[in-house]
């Protein structure tokens, strides 16, 4: 049994031709610079979260310092701390009688530098003296 079908002398679909090449690895390059500028956006946008989530953590810690101690004690103080190579300077000040007698309201504001600048968080919170 013989074939009816007669052969081709050209093909079509024979290959990939280098303008079909050209422009898909021209899409293929665009695709990668979005997706690079993304990551590196991402990237950033996470190490400036985790700063200001570690700044939160030492005013909170400082305000629970503060809690700890008896009330004719709490003192305005300041103090520093490291991490990753960025330096957070914490400075804890207590004002007495504010906003009513017998009452002291601890501020703590923690300060740091970044590649956008100078940036700092402020947590505040009033204690009264109990007396038993």
């Amino acid at each position: 049994m013989r074939s009816t079908r007669k052969p081709t002398t050209q093909r079509r679909d024979a290959g990939v031709s280098l303008i079909e090449t050209m422009v898909s690895l021209s899409l293929f390059a665009i695709t990668i610079a979005a997706v690079g500028t993304f990551l590196t956006t991402h990237i950033r946008r996470s190490a400036w979260t985790f700063q200001r989530t570690y700044a939160y953590t030492l005013a909170e810690q400082e305000i629970e310092a503060m809690r700890a101690l008896d009330y004719e004690n709490m003192d305005s103080r300041s103090t520093t701390a490291t991490l990753g190579g960025t330096t957070y300077n914490v400075a804890t000040t207590v004002a007495n009688n504010s906003p009513v007698p017998q009452v002291k309201t601890v501020t703590v504001t923690v300060s740091w530098s970044d590649p956008r600048g100078p940036q700092q968080v402020t947590v505040s919170t009033i204690y009264a003296q109990v007396r038993r």
